[in-house]
């Protein structure tokens, strides 16, 4: 797993899209790559585009964990509609990114996420 939660004044973050496409890479030259899974914990990922850019290089799951940490302070602080569960907030969230991959995807002609990764042809 790639993370960028352990960024502080003594480790830099490094773009969860270069390290994704690194570790891809690194992984296809050594013939690893079809036996691993490249997971992204970060918190670049807030909107559909980030998702679809970090699958298209290469990224098999993504944890957009400061969004999800967000919704939960919002909620925990009332800044959100109260009778809305934290669990109804995920859902929604979670539908709401896999329609816009959708979106993107079929407008691609692509009908499978396995048929868009690590395809890169999204621009940044």
């Amino acid at each position: 797993m790639l993370t960028d939660r352990a960024v502080n004044s003594n480790h830099a973050a490094i773009p969860a899209m270069l390290a994704v496409g690194a570790v891809h890479h690194h992984l296809i030259r050594k013939g690893l790559r079809a036996k691993c899974d490249i997971v992204v914990e970060t918190a670049d990922a807030r909107e559909t585009h980030h998702f679809a850019t970090l699958v298209g290089y290469g990224a098999n799951a993504v944890n957009p964990y400061l969004v999800i940490e967000t919704m939960v302070e919002l909620q925990r602080t009332k800044k959100l509609d109260p009778a809305t569960s934290i669990k109804d907030l995920f859902e929604n969230y979670r539908k709401s990114i896999n329609g816009g991959l959708l979106k993107i995807f079929s407008k691609m002609g692509i009908s499978t996420l396995q048929s868009y990764h690590a395809l890169r042809s999204l621009k940044p």
